[in-house]
This record gives C-alpha cells, sequence and structure tokens, in this order.
C-alpha cells in the first residue's frame, strides 16, 4: 500500500488530499468480466490480500470493508487494498462521546460484515478474516 495524505488550508475551510496510484480496474470488475478463474493465479492474488491485511493487523488496526470493490490491480497481477476510509485503531477505547466511531458501531458494506460486525456488538479484527472468506469464495466460483 503507498499512498500520501496532504492537507492544505484555504481561507475558513481545510481541505484533506489523499493521492494514491491510479489502478485499472478492481477486483469486483475482473470477477464480473471473468467466468473463468485459473487456480494457481486465484491463490497468488489471495496471498496478496492476506499479506495487505496482514500488514494493517500487525499495524494494530483493522479494515472493516474488505470486498473486491476495494481491491485494486497495480499490474495484471499486482493487487492492493484500498478504502481506508474506516479503518480503525484495535485499541480504540469506547466512550459515549465517540460512540459513532467506535468498533461497537455498523461499518462495512453488510454483504461482506461479519455477524458480530452488524449491530452494538465489540469486535476485533477478526471481521476481516470473515470478509477475507468471503473474498476467498468469490475468487474459486
Amino acid at each position: 500500500m503507498s499512498f500520501e495524505i496532504q492537507q492544505t488550508h484555504n481561507g475558513d475551510c481545510n481541505f484533506l488530499y489523499i493521492k494514491m496510484e491510479l489502478c485499472k480496474y478492481s477486483l469486483a470488475e475482473w470477477l464480473s468480466e471473468n467466468e473463468y478463474r485459473d487456480l494457481k493465479r486465484m491463490k497468488l492474488w489471495f496471498r496478496q490480500i492476506v499479506s495487505a491485511v496482514d500488514y494493517i493487523h500487525d499495524n494494530g488496526r483493522i479494515h472493516r470493508d474488505l470486498k473486491p470493490r476495494n481491491i485494486l490491480f497495480k499490474s495484471e497481477d499486482h493487487l492492493m487494498a484500498c478504502d481506508l476510509g474506516i479503518i480503525t485503531d484495535e485499541e480504540f477505547m469506547w466512550t459515549i462521546v465517540f460512540m459513532w466511531m467506535d468498533r461497537t458501531f455498523e461499518m462495512g458494506t453488510k454483504m461482506y460484515m461479519a455477524p458480530e460486525q452488524v449491530g452494538w456488538t465489540k469486535y476485533t479484527n477478526k471481521v476481516d478474516v470473515f470478509a477475507l472468506g468471503l473474498i476467498l469464495a468469490e475468487l474459486c466460483i
């Protein structure tokens, strides 16, 4: 994952820019346009996705919105995770003031959410593992 964050100030407004590499398409687009799945290639891609999630988890974070649309192709066989907009710190403390930001609030895309992610149940980075399982199933079907 490589990106750059820049913040600028213009009068009374602050702007936050995230610059990322331009990628041609997402895994979701590839899956919808290609029926044939080469198992060797799917394993290669899935290892890259797991590696990206492992990096996120090793840094004490949870992605919370893993899905094929948030996996981009840098090149034909080089994938990267994107859309880190709702990533959270695994140690983020729950308080009344920040309740809407906490890991008890429903965040992500429902179709890829782990059961504990839906509703007000406290969850861990295992929600990303659940989404990985769904992505693996899509790669293999």
